[in-house]
C-alpha cells in the first residue's frame, strides 16, 4: 500500500510535469528549438533561452511563441502582444496592444495593464488618443493575407482609457473625424 502523502506528492509531481513542456520559438533572426515553457496560462522563458535572445536597449526581446508574438524581459517574463506587420506589435506612446480572452487592451513596457481589455479591436496610440471598437469583427481582405475590421462601434480613447469621443459611432464617421 502506497501512503497517502506519497501518492499525492507523485500525483502534483506528474501534474506540473504535464503543465511544463519545451516550446519552440522564432525569434526575430533566429529559432530555438525550445526557448519557452507553458506553465498553465502562462508562458516563461528559462535562463538558458535569455542568453541566445537580443534584447533592446529597454530591456525587452521579441519572439514569436504557439502563434501569438510576445515580448520577453530579461527575467523571463512574457506578454503576448497583437502581431502587427507579421511581428510584435509596436510600443505607441509607451503603450502595446495586447489580446486577452478575445479582448485588447493596452501594457507598458513594464507589462503592467495600463488600459483592461475591452475591445474588440484597437489601433495603436497617436498623438495622445487611440481608435477602438465595440462590436467589430475581423475579416480576410480581398483575398489577402491581411485582416480589415468591420461593423461596431467605434470612438477614441486617451492614455487612461477614458472615451475622449464616445464608442457610438461607424467606422465611416471615425474615418471623417481622422481625414479633419
Amino acid at each position: 500500500m502506497i501512503p497517502l502523502a506519497t501518492l499525492t506528492a507523485g500525483l502534483l509531481a506528474t501534474a506540473a510535469a504535464a503543465d511544463t513542456f519545451p516550446l519552440p520559438c522564432r525569434l526575430v533572426d533566429s529559432e530555438l528549438p525550445s526557448c519557452a515553457v507553458r506553465r498553465g496560462d502562462r508562458i516563461q522563458v528559462p535562463k538558458a533561452a535569455l542568453t541566445k535572445m537580443d534584447f533592446s536597449p529597454d530591456g525587452l526581446a521579441q519572439a514569436f511563441i504557439e502563434h501569438s508574438w510576445y515580448y520577453i524581459k530579461r527575467d523571463g517574463s512574457t506578454l503576448s502582444v497583437v502581431t502587427f506587420d507579421n511581428g510584435a506589435d509596436y510600443f505607441s506612446e509607451g503603450l502595446v496592444r495586447s489580446r486577452i480572452n478575445g479582448k485588447i487592451g493596452y501594457f507598458d513596457k513594464q507589462f503592467k495593464q495600463m488600459i483592461p481589455p475591452r475591445y474588440d479591436w484597437a489601433w495603436p496610440f497617436k498623438r495622445g488618443k487611440a481608435v477602438v471598437c465595440i462590436g467589430c469583427v475581423e475579416a480576410p481582405a480581398d483575398g489577402s493575407e491581411h485582416r480589415m475590421v468591420a461593423g461596431g462601434r467605434w470612438g477614441y480613447i486617451d492614455h487612461h482609457g477614458h472615451e475622449i469621443v464616445s464608442v457610438t459611432h461607424s467606422s465611416e464617421k471615425i474615418l471623417e473625424m481622422e481625414r479633419r
